[in-house]
């Protein structure tokens, strides 16, 4: 089982959205790091929906199929998909 963790940053005066995703296996070690600056984001709240489909799109870009979701206090844990 892996563990997925994200989170975003979002500057509204410059409407920058920066995601943070890491991939790590069962004991911790990390196995991908990935991060994604987005300009033209014109909220928070997009910002957020962003964070989750950059997360949700790399996993399945690499094909994996046991992972753990856990985004922040916002996003709260998406859940297992296996």
């Amino acid at each position: 089982m892996l563990k997925v963790n994200f989170d975003a940053a979002f500057n509204a005066t410059s409407m920058l959205s920066f995601t943070i995703i890491v991939i790590r296996d069962n004991l911790g070690k990390v196995l991908r790091s990935h991060s994604v600056l987005t300009a033209h984001v014109p909220t928070a709240f997009a910002a957020e929906a962003l964070e989750c489909s950059h997360t949700v799109c790399l996993v399945v870009d690499l094909g994996l199929h046991e992972v753990t979701f856990e985004g922040d206090s916002l996003t709260g844990d998406l859940g297992t998909v296996e």
